[in-house]
């Protein structure tokens, strides 16, 4: 429910960018396919993955923000090799979110 309604009300509306509301909606033990589902359903609205500059000044928040960056990322269809490093140090997660990570710096290899 939180993903539509964050994909579908503009960010005039909102008051704010649809995935800085996002984020500040997540707790440091979101279900990674919750997460998953919200930031799926807020790029088929049409909003961006945000940019590396937004990635890692969010990562930098919290080792939590860090993995859901990340997990942003693996949403984007442009090259993240950029990122490489940041992608490296995220937090350890569980075996999905570590897949994920494999994914995303095989593909950029």
């Amino acid at each position: 429910m939180a993903g539509l309604l964050l994909a579908n009300v503009e960010p005039d509306v909102l008051g704010e960018d649809p995935w800085i509301a996002f984020i500040h909606l997540l707790q440091r033990q979101e279900p990674l396919m919750v997460v998953l589902e919200v930031a799926e359903e807020l790029v088929r609205a049409g909003h961006p993955v945000p940019d590396d500059d937004w990635m890692l000044a969010a990562g930098q928040q919290s080792p939590a923000w860090h993995q859901f960056c990340l997990l942003f990322l693996s949403l984007r269809k442009q090259n993240t090799s950029a990122l490489e490093a940041f992608i490296r140090q995220a937090p350890l997660g569980g075996e999905l979110f570590e897949r994920i990570r494999q994914r995303l710096l095989s593909t950029e290899g």
